[in-house]
C-alpha cells in the first residue's frame, strides 16, 4: 500500500508539474510569439494603462482561453475519473469464495477478459493479546480504501489548482478581478460524488476477500500461542498419574511431524484473493516453527530419558557383576550367593529384553534424523554386549562357590569336633560341682557364685554354638548332629547355678538391707532382686527334692535360704512405701502417730532392724503406710503437675511490636500460643479439680484455676475490641467521615484514646 501510494504522489508531482507550470509556460509562449509583432493596440502585450487593458481585446482573448483550458481541465477530469473508476471496477471482484487456505476464486464484472493482477500486497501476521495470539493483516483493511480515495481527491485537487494564462503574462496592477485559478469542476458536482462512491464500494466489496481469508487462520491461534518449552514440560508432568511411555513420546513426536508437514502442504507463502495478494511467508515460518520447536524439544526429553534408562540398565548389568564379585566369608553368605546367582540367570534374560527395547528406541529416535551423542552411541554397544559377559561371569562364579563349599564343609567337620570336646568338658564341671563338698560350704559362697557363672557363661556360649553349626548344616543340606545332651546338662546345672547366685546375692545385701539407713536404700531394686531370689529358689527346691541325687547339704541350704528370704519379704513393700516420693511432713506425722513413736526419715534408727523393734514396730502398720504412701505419691504428682503448668509461663510474652497501618499504634500479637497453652492448661485443671487425692492443694487448685479462666476470657474480650478498633480507625480517620457522622466520630475519638493511651 505504500509503495502503491507513493507511486501515485509521485505520478500526482508529475501531472501537477506539466499543468501548473508546463502547460501555462507553453501558452504563454505561444501567445507571446504570435502577438509579439502587434505593437500597440487591441493586443498591445506590453500595455501599462489598466483601463486600456481591461476595455482592449486582449482581456477578452485571455478571458476566452481561461474558459478554453478550464474545458480542457473538465475533459481531462472527466476522462481521468472515469479511468480511475474503470480500474477500480476491473480490478475488484464482484464475488470471492474462498475455498481453502491455498484456494480463492473470484468473479469479475462483464468485460473483463481475464483476472487481472493483484494490485495490493498484505501480509498475515500474529499479533500478541491477552489470552494469546490472534492473527491480522499486516495494513488495516480500510486503509486502503482510504488511501486510494485520497489519491482520487488529491489528483482532482491537481486539476483544480491550474492558473489562467492572464496571471502568467499580464502584471499583477493590470489584473482584472477574475478567479485567480482555472475552476474546471466542484467536487459537490454529483458526476464526481458518483464515481467516488463506486471506487470506495469497489474498494470495500474487495476487502471482504482478505477478511474472509483471515479467519481461516482461528485454526492456528493455539498453536501460534504455544509455547514449545512449556507444552513439552505440560505433556510429560503426571500431577499422580504415570508419566507418558515411550510410546506415547514417539506418537507425540510423529503426531508433530505429520502436522509439520500438514501445515506446509496446506498453508502456501502467497495466494491471490482478488484485488489483493495475501503473504503467508512469515507466518508460516512461524508456525512451522512451532512444531519443529516442539519437535525437537520432545526428541530431547525422549534422548534424556533413553540416556537415564540405558545408564540405568547399564548400572543394574554392573551390579549384578558387582553381586557375584565379592568372596562368601560365611556360609550364610555363599548360601546367600548361590541363590544369588540362580536368580541372575533369569534377570540376564529380563535385561537382553529390556536392553533389546533401548536399542529399537535408540533407532527409532535416528529415525527421527537427531544426532546422537557420542556417548550414548558408546553406551549402546556396551549394552548390547552386557548380556553375554554377565553370562559369562554367572558360569565362572558357580565354578568359583562350589569350591568354597567344599571348603566350608570342611572347616564345619573341624568346628564341630572341637565343640564336641567343648560339651564334654561342661559336663565334667557340672558334675565336679555337684559331687564335690567343698562346693557345698556356704562360707565360700562368692568362690562358688563366680564358678557357676563361668559355667553359666561357657553353657550360652554352648547353646549358641549348637544352634549355630544346625544352621550351617541345614543351609548346606548335610544332617543336623542332635545336641540334645546340652538340654539336659542345661536342666541339671539350671538349679544349681539359680541357688548359688541367690545365696549370693542374699549374702552380699542382707546386712545393708537390714541395717542400713533407708535412705540409702534403693527400694526398686530391693524388690525386685527379693522376688526373683524367692521364685528361684522355690523352683530349685522343687528340683533338689526330686532328685536323689542332690546332696543333702545342698538342700539344706536352698530351703535355709529360701526361709530367709520368705520372712524378709513381707518387708519390701513397707521399704517402698516408705521411700515413696511425696512424703511430707505431714504424712510422718500420721505415721508418727500410728506408730505412737516419732518416725522421720533423717533420724539415725530409720533402718528396717531398728523399725520393727519396739517403740515403732512398723511392720505392723504396713497396710496404713502403703495406702498413706500411695495417697502421698498421688498428691506430690499433682504438686508436681501445678508446678510444671506455672513454669510454661516462664518466658512467654506478648509480641507488640507491630504497627497497625499508618495509625503509629502499636496492636497486640502473639496471642496463639497464649490461648492454645490457656486452653490445654484448663483441661487439664478440670481433671485435677476431679482427682480424689487433691487434698492440700484444693484451695492452690481453684486458684490457679481462677486465673487461667480470667486471662481467658480477658484476652478474648482484648482481641474483640482490638478486632473493632482495626475496622473503625481507618473509617474515622476520614475528614470526610467526621464531617458526616460528628456525633459517633467524638465517640470513637474517646474510645481510640483510651485504647491507644493502653496499648
Amino acid at each position: 500500500l505504500d509503495e502503491w501510494r507513493q507511486a501515485q504522489k509521485s505520478a500526482a508531482a508529475h501531472v501537477a508539474v506539466a499543468l501548473k507550470q508546463g502547460w501555462p509556460a507553453t501558452l504563454h509562449a505561444i501567445v507571446a510569439r504570435e502577438f509579439e509583432s502587434v505593437g500597440k493596440g487591441w493586443f498591445n502585450l506590453h500595455e501599462k494603462s489598466s483601463d486600456l487593458y481591461r476595455s482592449g481585446k486582449l482581456r477578452r482573448f485571455l478571458v476566452l482561453v481561461r474558459m478554453i483550458m478550464q474545458d480542457t481541465v473538465r475533459c481531462i477530469a472527466q476522462s481521468s475519473v472515469a479511468a480511475f473508476v474503470q480500474a477500480a471496477e476491473n480490478l475488484a471482484p464482484v464475488r470471492i469464495r474462498i475455498a481453502s487456505l491455498s484456494a480463492a476464486s473470484c468473479n469479475y464484472r462483464p468485460g473483463v477478459a481475464a483476472p487481472p493482477s493483484p494490485a495490493f500486497c498484505v501480509d498475515v501476521r500474529p499479533q500478541e493479546v491477552a489470552d494469546g495470539h490472534r492473527f491480522v493483516l499486516s495494513t488495516e483493511p480500510q486503509r486502503f480504501v482510504n488511501v486510494a480515495l485520497e489519491a482520487f481527491d488529491t489528483n482532482l485537487h491537481i486539476l483544480n489548482e491550474v492558473s489562467p494564462l492572464e496571471r502568467v503574462m499580464i502584471p499583477p496592477r493590470l489584473q482584472s478581478d477574475g478567479p485567480s485559478l482555472v475552476e474546471a469542476f466542484d467536487f459537490e458536482e454529483q458526476w464526481i460524488k458518483d464515481a467516488r462512491n463506486r471506487i470506495r464500494e469497489c474498494l470495500e466489496g474487495a476487502l471482504s476477500g482478505p477478511l474472509e481469508y483471515l479467519k481461516l487462520f482461528q485454526h492456528f491461534e493455539d498453536l501460534m500461542s504455544r509455547d514449545p518449552g512449556a507444552y513439552v514440560d505440560e505433556f510429560f508432568r503426571n500431577d499422580g498419574m504415570p508419566e507418558p511411555s515411550n510410546a506415547d513420546v514417539r506418537e507425540a513426536i510423529l503426531h508433530e511431524q505429520a502436522a509439520e508437514e500438514e501445515l506446509l502442504l496446506m498453508l502456501p507463502e502467497v495466494v491471490d484473493v482478488g484485488l489483493f495478494q495475501v503473504s503467508c511467508k512469515d507466518v508460516r515460518r512461524q508456525l512451522v516453527a512451532k512444531h519443529g520447536s516442539t519437535t525437537a524439544a520432545l526428541i530431547d526429553r525422549l534422548v534424556h530419558r533413553l540416556h537415564e534408562q540405558m545408564e540405568d540398565t547399564k548400572g543394574n548389568c554392573q551390579g549384578l557383576v558387582a553381586q557375584i564379585v565379592k568372596v562368601p566369608r560365611t556360609v550364610e553368605e555363599l548360601v546367600e550367593m548361590q541363590s544369588s546367582v540362580q536368580r541372575l540367570s533369569k534377570v540376564v534374560v529380563q535385561l537382553r529384553e529390556k536392553i533389546a527395547a533401548h536399542v529399537q528406541l535408540y533407532e527409532e529416535v535416528e529415525s527421527f534424523n537427531h544426532q546422537i551423542g557420542h556417548e550414548d552411541f558408546c553406551l549402546r554397544w556396551t549394552l548390547a554386549a552386557a548380556p553375554k559377559q554377565a553370562m559369562d561371569e554367572i558360569s565362572r562364579k558357580m565354578r568359583s562357590l562350589q569350591h568354597y563349599e567344599a571348603e566350608f564343609v570342611r572347616n564345619l567337620k573341624d568346628e564341630q569336633d572341637t565343640f564336641k570336646d567343648t560339651l564334654q568338658d561342661i559336663d565334667s564341671t557340672i558334675e565336679l560341682l555337684r559331687g564335690r563338698p567343698e562346693y557345698w560350704d556356704p562360707a565360700r559362697v562368692r568362690d562358688i557364685a563366680d564358678a557357676v557363672d563361668s559355667v553359666q557363661e561357657r553353657i550360652e556360649k554352648a547353646e549358641k554354638q549348637a544352634e549355630s553349626i544346625n544352621e550351617r548344616e541345614s543351609l548346606l543340606g548335610r544332617p543336623c548332629k542332635d545336641y540334645s545332651s546340652l538340654q539336659s546338662s542345661i536342666a541339671d546345672f539350671f538349679p544349681y547355678w539359680k541357688l548359688w547366685v541367690t545365696q549370693r546375692m542374699w549374702h552380699d545385701n542382707r546386712e545393708s538391707w537390714l541395717a542400713g539407713h533407708l535412705m540409702e536404700v534403693d527400694p526398686q531394686a530391693m524388690q525386685q532382686q527379693v522376688n526373683e531370689g524367692c521364685a528361684a529358689l522355690t523352683q530349685a527346691v522343687q528340683v533338689f527334692q526330686e532328685d536323689e541325687a542332690c546332696p543333702e547339704q545342698v538342700l539344706e541350704l536352698a530351703k535355709k535360704t529360701q526361709a530367709e528370704l520368705q520372712e524378709f519379704r513381707p518387708l519390701v513393700p513397707l521399704v517402698v512405701a516408705l521411700r515413696m516420693d511425696g512424703m511430707a511432713e505431714q504424712h510422718w506425722e500420721d505415721i508418727s502417730r500410728k506408730a505412737g513413736a516419732r518416725v522421720r526419715p533423717e533420724m539415725k534408727e530409720f533402718n528396717l532392724r531398728d523399725l520393727r523393734r519396739a517403740p515403732y514396730r512398723l511392720q505392723d502398720h504396713t497396710d496404713f503406710v502403703q495406702l498413706l504412701a500411695n495417697h502421698a505419691a498421688k498428691e506430690f504428682t499433682i504438686e508436681r503437675k501445678l508446678r510444671e503448668m506455672r513454669k510454661a509461663w516462664e518466658g512467654i510474652g506478648f509480641d507488640c511490636r507491630e504497627q497497625f497501618g499508618n495509625s503509629s499504634t502499636y496492636i497486640l500479637g502473639g496471642i496463639d500460643h497464649v490461648s492454645q497453652l490457656l486452653d490445654k492448661q484448663l483441661g487439664d485443671m478440670q481433671s485435677l479439680q476431679n482427682s480424689p487425692f487433691k487434698g492440700r492443694l484444693a484451695g492452690e487448685i481453684e486458684e490457679w484455676t481462677e486465673q487461667l479462666r480470667y486471662m481467658l476470657d480477658h484476652l478474648e474480650e482484648w482481641g474483640r475490641c482490638q478486632v473493632n478498633w482495626q475496622y473503625l480507625q481507618p473509617i474515622f480517620d476520614s475528614l470526610h467521615v467526621m464531617g458526616k457522622l460528628p456525633t459517633e466520630g467524638r465517640r470513637f475519638k474517646a474510645v481510640d484514646s483510651l485504647w491507644r493511651s493502653v496499648m
